[in-house]
């Protein structure tokens, strides 16, 4: 596998009262996955999709999305498991950025294994999307809402790096030529991952982000396994 790293930049600094124009707002791309009862999530299928599918399309048309992330969830509702890309364009933009996506031959794969069960594009958020804050989660203060998006890019970013990193790190070199084999590579790829995360998200990530608050304390409700 060839690493790919997201040449991604942020243009200008959209406005926290609105859309630059009148299609700007959030869009949300999202893949469901199948998950038969009584099986864990296939949380690996999140991470192919986003380096196989996403990141080249990030790279192609990076300069006209101002802000992006990555949203993954798995919950025994009616949504199941869904690995979803939000980001900020106009609607131009993210009819392009849908369709490459739906182009991508791992996408023609994943739909005919079954292990993707549907792929939808739309608009999102609150107020239809239009203000910054709008994907935000209401229950925090206006001035989080407003700033979170930049915060949570940088991480998706991240990740999405991580992977490159580790890829290349682990013989990616050697790009996987069949679904089945792409699949597992992936599989290993997420453990090696979440192994970085839980060795040293305490102190690359969650250390940094305290220091970068002055190291003040944090109110936290605390329980025998903590999800920040």
């Amino acid at each position: 596998m060839t690493p790919r790293q997201p040449s991604v930049t942020p243009v200008d600094r959209p406005s926290t009262r609105g859309a630059r124009d009148e299609t700007d707002r959030w869009w949300q791309i999202r893949f469901v996955f199948d998950w038969p009862e009584k099986s864990t999530p296939a949380w690996h299928l999140d991470l192919l999709v986003a380096h196989r599918v996403v990141a080249p399309v990030l790279e192609k048309y990076g300069d006209a999305i101002s802000l992006w992330r990555f949203h993954r969830r798995a919950v025994r509702d009616a949504t199941g498991h869904q690995f979803s890309l939000i980001f900020y364009a106009d609607a131009d933009i993210s009819g392009k950025v849908y369709k490459a996506m739906e182009a991508a031959p791992e996408v023609a794969g994943l739909q005919s294994s079954g292990r993707l069960k549907k792929m939808s594009r739309g608009p999102t958020g609150a107020n239809g999307g239009r203000h910054i804050e709008d994907t935000s989660d209401p229950r925090w203060s206006a001035e989080v809402q407003k700033s979170w998006p930049w915060f949570i890019m940088g991480v998706s970013r991240m990740w999405l790096t991580l992977a490159d990193e580790e890829a290349a790190a682990s013989g990616g070199e050697h790009r996987p030529t069949t679904l089945p084999d792409s699949v597992d590579f992936y599989k290993e790829l997420n453990q090696t991952i979440t192994r970085v995360w839980q060795q040293e998200g305490a102190h690359a990530l969650l250390h940094h982000l305290n220091g970068i608050f002055g190291y003040e304390p944090l109110v936290i409700r605390e329980e025998r396994l903590i999800r920040f």
